[in-house]
Order: C-alpha cells, then sequence, then structure tokens
C-alpha cells in the first residue's frame, strides 16, 4: 500500500473520528468503522508479547498460523474511543499516535484467552 492510499485511510478515519465527538452512535460501531480504514495499514495490529499457550503453539506449527492463535489488543480500541471522545479535541497527529501507536498493540493469544483480562496477566512473555 502507498503512502498516499495510507494517508487517504488515515485521514477517513479521523474524519471518522472527528464526527463522532457530536454523534450519538455506540462506541463499539464507531471503532468497527475507524478499524475498517485503520486495520490495512502495515504498521496496524503491531504483536508485542504473548501468551505461553500461543507460545506453544507456534513452537509447534510450521510456517501456518495455528488454528486457534490470534491477536488481542492489549487495550480495547472500544476503550480507547470512549476514553478520547471524553477528552479534548485531538489533532490529525495526536489520533495517529493514539489509535496507531500504544493503544493498537496486540498480544498473541491461544483460543479463548482473547479478553479485557489479557493484559492483566502476569505471565506474558514480553
Amino acid at each position: 500500500m502507498d503512502k498516499n492510499t495510507q494517508n487517504a485511510h488515515i485521514d477517513i478515519a479521523y474524519a471518522t473520528f472527528c464526527a463522532a465527538q457530536f454523534s450519538q452512535a455506540a462506541p463499539s460501531c464507531i471503532t468497527r468503522a475507524i478499524g475498517a480504514m485503520l486495520n490495512v495499514l502495515p504498521t496496524a495490529w503491531r504483536v508485542v508479547g504473548m501468551t505461553p499457550l500461543a507460545h506453544r503453539m507456534l513452537k509447534g506449527a510450521d510456517k501456518e498460523l495455528p488454528k486457534g492463535v490470534t491477536r488481542a489488543h492489549v487495550v480495547s480500541r472500544t476503550a480507547t474511543l470512549r476514553e478520547v471522545l471524553i477528552g479534548p479535541e485531538l489533532s490529525r497527529d495526536e489520533f495517529v499516535e493514539t489509535f496507531l501507536g500504544k493503544a493498537d498493540q496486540t498480544l498473541l493469544c491461544g483460543p479463548r484467552e482473547n479478553n479485557e483480562r489479557i493484559a492483566r496477566r502476569d505471565d506474558i512473555m514480553w
């Protein structure tokens, strides 16, 4: 994906975010709309760690990702959106840093591990 296309996706996601600040739409709907634009970017969903179960599953795998291994956001995107919607307005750069920065980090996890408690676990392999 070239830089112009990446910037167009970010612009649409940012415009959606700005409109959402004046909307009564549910945060989960807004998150899906923003995610649809950002998920295709090459920097999206960066893996920064994994659970022991995901590690065991990956060790025995060939080149394919084993069935059941998924990525879980360390901080839920909906939680991030709720937080920034009630805060001060964000510039485009602040929006990018928020949604493609630390809040977009993910962990590899095994079946039934992708839940809101994932980031509070003390056995994550960072």
